[in-house]
């Protein structure tokens, strides 16, 4: 009898080391769990009907048994794959999310602090723009004066 290998694939990229939330692992798990036990039960229907065909030595449907099987094999190897490829890009555009948004975090944490520096330049500025004016109405008020007492003489 021949031995059954189960082979699972992982997206791209998938860590063992990487923590999911534990209602994700479970679902996950038990998708895998219901691939596995697929994948099994029609490998063992397979070795079945190819048993009873050996048995009735029938040379030509044993051929086209393995043709269909290897066909059967192919399509759930492209599905896979196609999964597989479905993951990448999946976890591809999290990465870029992710990416935007500890970038977009960083931004909103220094704008406060740039803010406050602002702040504190802009009172300064208005606070010398403040003593200027001050200077020149009292300069404007000492001309006026002086063009008063002018103009009385």
């Amino acid at each position: 009898m021949q031995s059954i290998q189960l082979h699972i694939l992982k997206p791209t990229g998938h860590s063992d080391h990487h923590p999911i939330n534990l209602p994700t692992q479970k679902y996950l798990q038990v998708g895998e769990t219901e691939k596995q036990r697929a994948s099994v039960v029609q490998e063992a229907t397979y070795c079945h009907a190819k048993l009873a065909i050996l048995e009735a030595s029938s040379e030509g449907e044993v051929t086209r048994l393995e043709c269909e099987h290897l066909v059967e094999l192919e399509w759930q190897l492209s599905v896979t794959l196609a999964m597989q490829t479905e993951w990448d890009q999946q976890l591809a555009q999290l990465s870029d999310e992710l990416a935007l948004k500890s970038n977009l975090l960083e931004q909103a944490k220094a704008n406060p602090a740039e803010a406050t520096k602002h702040v504190g330049q802009l009172e300064e500025i208005h606070i010398c723009v403040l003593w200027d004016h001050t200077d020149i109405q009292e300069q404007h008020s000492a001309l006026n004066a002086e063009l008063h007492n002018l103009s009385t003489l």
